[in-house]
């Protein structure tokens, strides 16, 4: 806790950890729904629950975005939608980092008019994007 506090004192800029489940990351803001809502897991350590769709920040806001496991789970238009939205939120110099069962093919099912939300990929993979 002591070193959390530390961490944050030095850099106070908004990292966001979407969709965090079970997995709590110190020096962000944790988001997810609420367990109740949830299809895959019974308990969330979230700081903050709410819908990661409805979310709402300023833009050039938020020094890091960072989402796992999360952006296969929405239909093509909302995630088109979000990676439009979380791009404006970061500020000069900011990260999105995504990681996919397999990122390849996620984005070529977003890219897809035919694309439907699936889990069905066999690899991980780390994407970072730079503001």
């Amino acid at each position: 806790m002591k070193q959390e506090k530390c961490s944050r004192e030095r850099d106070s800029r908004l990292r966001l950890h979407l969709g965090c489940g079970e997995l709590y990351l110190p020096g962000y803001l944790n988001v997810d729904l609420p367990s109740r809502e949830h299809t895959v897991q019974r308990t969330s350590v979230a700081d903050l629950y709410a819908d990661i769709a409805r979310l709402s920040f300023a833009q050039m806001s938020i020094a890091e975005i960072r989402l796992h496991h999360v952006l296969e789970h929405f239909d093509r238009v909302t995630a088109i939608r979000l990676l439009i939205q979380w791009y404006l939120w970061l500020e000069e110099g900011g990260k999105l980092v995504i990681e996919t069962p397999d990122f390849e093919r996620s984005v070529r099912r977003i890219a897809s008019p035919l694309f439907v939300s699936s889990t069905d990929c066999a690899d991980t993979t780390y994407v970072r994007v730079s503001r």
